[in-house]
């Protein structure tokens, strides 16, 4: 069952302590860090609801975090679910995660995502 974290109008963060999972939804496009600011906070917290070999599923829809990603590698993620719906955001997507050294594999829904982290 998932317990939420952190919901603003930017991004949602939820945990399932079952699964040993973070979940991470990011909207829109954001202006600043400013616009934020607890953002990095909200993580925080939800990786302290997770234990070490956790996954993580990232809905994401028009950009990532490089700062959040490290964060999940250092606390121990064993494998990520990235759900992408187009071509060009999986490319702005992989440019991140091999600066932030985050393993992943792309998915097109959340579903299928699920079920893949499910079998890890």
């Amino acid at each position: 069952m998932r317990t939420l974290i952190a919901s603003t109008t930017y991004y949602e963060i939820s945990v399932d302590t079952q699964r040993n999972r973070l979940y991470l939804v990011l909207e829109g496009i954001w202006p600043s860090v400013a616009t934020v600011p607890h953002y990095l906070d909200d993580i925080r917290s939800a990786l302290s609801s997770v234990k070490a070999w956790f996954t993580v599923l990232a809905d994401l829809t028009a950009m990532k975090d490089e700062q959040a990603q490290k964060l999940c590698i250092a606390r121990g993620s064993k494998t990520n679910a990235e759900v992408l719906t187009s071509a060009t955001a999986k490319l702005s997507a992989d440019q991140l995660s091999r600066r932030s050294g985050m393993n992943k594999t792309v998915f097109r829904d959340i579903v299928e995502a699920e079920r893949w982290l499910d079998m890890q």
